[in-house]
């Protein structure tokens, strides 16, 4: 397995797990609350438990305090829950803030994205208007101290960071910065404030008449950003959208039927669930909204897209309403409801199989934990990411579109075009690049010594006409070298391709994901077929309409 298949196989294991579709708050309070639970068996098993923790405490040779025990039932809980589901989980109470405040739409900092360098916090991006912002902190900085308490060295760990920085709304932290070239330093007192999460990376007109706009979760205030986006794009002349939904890991099962809703005629099966209790056998249709009737769509998935994006692309998929271009999805319908415990804990249960409306069930198979989270390596292996010809579909699984085109249940969504993951020849040296952070610190350095002259640009005359020179070029394969990272004679195309990489991570720093999106889109795959097939979009638009017409004029 390369460096680089690693590194990809970690990305979905660590982020897909976490993020998996949630029943939203409205569900969860309604179905919750109207479901008696037999406790007969419980306080039996708990009886037992308690019986032994009770021993340990007691006659144990060793002494043991209440913060042991609390750890042995937090390993026992953790434990229990991995035999379910791979996605019912248990978060304990410190991950769950940090993960409910990110889904819920905003948590309490100051409002910076950082990451670790070598021994060195860098700030990657400043958010508009929050507190760092506002007193002058700026992207490519170095935090050095911490409430007069140095923040460097070999011990540095992001978890410690983020406990350090975030704080309650109006409580005081100060940080020591150096910036650029001449390593000054620089004292910002910063008052912690409410900062807001924003789902949406990026939303541009990517061609003439076509918006994209990239999701990367279902948050609380999802629709409402797509509704400001939407707006935004159609005044500046859009009539198709290019829907991104690549590596988005899930959230709130509400906002995907929101989205859904703004796309679909009133009365369409969004999807429909099934579980142990009625209250857990629901229809979801839309409920009329369909702001974007007119509107040909086209949404891009891959592997790394679970639950919440696959469900939006399935429903639309089923009815025509949309095509899908990527790589088939993960593959998760199940649902979970977060059970919120007395010490702010999360058991997020596993309560639901949820189906598109052909009836796809699109779960894939998880007989063992171990072949289910190597998946994604099964795939790379058995061809698939290359190869659509490679995936096989279990004809009992085969269900209809809305005009007769064959979907599979089985295993996630398989889009209606297939873009292979390009494999080249430099394609592990630049991952090397990527995983030892030298790309990121080049553009860091970079904007640092040019920012009074990237400043003065526009995005667009950004995008359109800066060129990383050689000479930046040079110090990066130069920094390769001292690192120990080895490589041939770069081609031409390789040479190109780091030089894209190093532009789309200057414009992150001066533009956010915004502006990172906006130049690496420009040569990603996935994004230049799709933009070759909205007339089939469109047609399928136009399909669905003399159908409609049709069934009217029967009635």
């Amino acid at each position: 397995m390369t460096n680089g298949m690693k590194k990809y196989i970690h990305i979905l294991t660590q982020k897909n797990f976490l993020w998996g579709l949630c029943a939203g708050i409205g569900l969860c309070a309604s179905i919750y609350t109207g479901i008696y639970v037999s406790q007969i068996p419980l306080k039996k098993a708990a009886y037992k438990f308690n019986q032994i923790l009770h021993y340990i405490e007691k006659y144990y040779v060793d002494e043991v305090d209440q913060q042991t025990l609390e750890n042995l039932t937090e390993e026992a809980i953790a434990k229990v829950v991995k035999n379910l589901d791979p996605h019912t989980s248990y978060i304990r109470a410190q991950q769950s803030a940090v993960s409910q405040a990110e889904l819920n739409g905003g948590f309490e900092g100051i409002g910076v994205e950082f990451t670790i360098l070598g021994e060195t916090i860098y700030i990657l991006n400043v958010i508009l208007q929050g507190p760092a912002e506002q007193v002058g902190i700026q992207a490519g900085d170095s935090i050095i101290q911490i409430d007069d308490q140095d923040w460097t060295g070999k011990d540095l760990n992001s978890d410690k960071v983020v406990e350090k920085i975030r704080g309650p709304e109006g409580t005081m932290i100060k940080l020591t910065i150096q910036r650029g070239p001449s390593k000054k330093k620089l004292v910002f007192p910063v008052v912690r404030g409410k900062i807001p999460t924003i789902s949406i990376n990026a939303s541009y007109m990517i061609a003439p008449q076509v918006g994209y706009v990239k999701i990367h979760q279902f948050g609380r205030n999802t629709h409402t950003e797509f509704i400001e986006k939407i707006k935004q794009l159609q005044e500046h002349g859009m009539q198709k959208l290019l829907l991104d939904l690549r590596n988005n890991g899930g959230g709130y099962l509400n906002t995907a039927l929101q989205i859904a809703e703004e796309m679909l005629e009133p009365g369409k099966l969004i999807l429909y669930t099934k579980g142990k209790h009625k209250a857990f056998q629901v229809e979801y249709k839309a409920n009329g909204k369909n702001s974007l009737q007119q509107t040909p769509i086209i949404i891009l998935l891959n592997e790394h897209s679970a639950s919440a994006p696959e469900l939006l692309a399935g429903a639309l998929q089923d009815h025509d309403r949309a095509l899908v271009v990527g790589r088939r999805s993960f593959g998760k319908g199940l649902v979970q409801l977060p059970i919120y415990l007395k010490d702010k804990s999360v058991l997020n249960l596993t309560i639901e199989r949820y189906y598109t409306p052909s009836g796809r069930f699109i779960q894939r198979p998880y007989d063992t934990k171990e072949d289910y989270q190597l998946d994604l390596w099964h795939r790379y292996k058995n061809g698939e990411l290359f190869r659509a010809d490679s995936i096989k579909f279990d004809p009992k699984l085969k269900h209809e579109t809305s005009i007769g085109r064959p979907v599979y249940g089985g295993s996630g969504i398989m889009p209606d075009h297939f873009v292979p993951l390009e494999i080249t020849p430099y394609d592990s040296y630049i991952n090397d690049l990527v995983e030892h952070y030298l790309i990121q610190q080049s553009a860091i350095g970079y904007v640092q010594t040019h920012r009074d002259q990237l400043i003065k640009m526009s995005l667009p005359a950004y995008v359109q006409d800066f060129t990383v020179s050689n000479e930046l070029l040079q110090q990066v394969i130069t920094k390769t070298s001292k690192a120990g990272i080895q490589h041939k004679k770069l081609t031409l195309a390789a040479q190109r391709a780091i030089q894209h990489l190093l532009k789309a991570h200057i414009a992150r720093l001066l533009w956010q994901d915004q502006g990172y999106y906006s130049v690496f889109n420009q040569t990603d795959p996935i994004v230049i077929k799709a933009l070759q097939c909205f007339d089939q979009a469109a047609a399928l638009l136009q399909e669905i309409s003399i159908i409609k017409q049709k069934e009217l004029g029967k009635l």
